[in-house]
């Protein structure tokens, strides 16, 4: 009987990049590899205000859609069910 292939989970690469607010969709140099569908990232400012935040689904980068009023630094966070925890990465 075939077993069904465990899916791989979401790596990480990149280099955070500075984020201007107010400046439109902005990629945040953050890659994540291997997503899938139960893989979701949140973004919030130093004042705990949400940002907009999304994949890339060709690339894996996460791009954030600022506002003028957002405070850094952004606190960008990615969780999965295969990931032993949500991973968090900072961008200024």
């Amino acid at each position: 009987m075939p077993v069904a292939p465990v899916p791989a989970q979401p790596t990480f690469s990149g280099t955070p990049k500075e984020i201007v607010p107010g400046e439109g969709k902005q990629d945040t140099g953050i890659i994540v590899a291997n997503k899938n569908s139960d893989t979701k990232v949140t973004a919030k400012d130093k004042n705990g205000k949400d940002i907009p935040a999304e994949f890339n689904d060709k690339t894996g980068s996460i791009f954030l859609t600022p506002d003028k009023d957002v405070v850094g630094p952004i606190t960008v966070t990615t969780t999965d069910k295969l990931l032993p925890a949500p991973i968090t990465k900072s961008c200024l």
